[in-house]
């Protein structure tokens, strides 16, 4: 008995191999959803009407909405304001959902308690220098900075250039700002070049700075002068 062959034609075997490939290619290039690592408060927290709620995601999204409402986007972090959405006081459960730059979605819930607008500014509490002081060590100061304690943590962003240290002519020293974790407390400290020396008279000035609602503290001058080298 003969057997009969059954030969595909070169053509049709070269589609479906392609045809195969770019089902592995597809499979390959799919990616996954950007997720949703942190929120500024944490689920369970509480949120002043007028503050921000900060949502930090593992990759760059381009839209969010919270309650169906739109968040501030800029790359992984997206910000919402309670207010701005109608919402006032009370326990609030909040739906988030987002679109990442790959068009993936994502969603999820936190429960947080929104308080009163926060209509309370920060205030200056604590400065490392004392204002009318004559006797500062300048090597000190070098070394450890100049620190300025807030009443409350302070939106660093808003605030990024809310301390500086000035000569008696006004003339703005090459000082770098740090802040603590907890953003309540701000580090000043020299960059090469610009340190501290003996009998000089300094301005420490803090003005422009805010907390999370946008309110604005009062301006605070600090002057004092270094002792003379021993």
């Amino acid at each position: 008995m003969r057997r009969i062959r059954t030969i595909l034609p070169l053509t049709l075997i070269a589609a479906l191999t392609a045809g195969i490939l770019i089902l592995m290619a597809g499979c390959a290039e799919e990616k996954e959803a950007a997720k949703l690592v942190s929120t500024n408060p944490p689920d369970g927290g509480e949120l002043f009407a007028n503050a921000e709620l900060v949502m930090t995601f593992d990759k760059d999204v381009k839209e969010v909405t919270v309650n169906g409402t739109p968040a501030k986007v800029e790359g992984a972090i997206a910000k919402w304001i309670p207010q701005e959405a109608g919402i006032t006081e009370g326990k609030q459960t909040l739906k988030i959902e987002w679109t990442d730059v790959d068009d993936q979605t994502g969603s999820a819930e936190i429960t947080l308690t929104i308080k009163a607008p926060d209509v309370t500014p920060p205030e200056v509490v604590e400065v490392s220098v004392k204002d009318g002081a004559t006797d500062v060590d300048p090597d000190k100061l070098n070394t450890d900075g100049i620190t300025v304690k807030f009443s409350e943590p302070i939106d660093t962003k808003k605030s990024a250039d809310c301390v500086k240290l000035t000569l008696e002519d006004g003339t703005v020293l090459a000082w770098a700002l740090e802040w603590s974790e907890d953003k309540t407390t701000a580090t000043l400290t020299p960059t090469p070049g610009a340190e501290a020396t003996f009998e000089t008279k300094y301005i420490l000035i803090i003005s422009g700075y805010y907390d999370p609602a946008g309110n604005e503290g009062a301006e605070k001058k600090v002057t004092f002068t270094t002792k003379a080298k021993e």
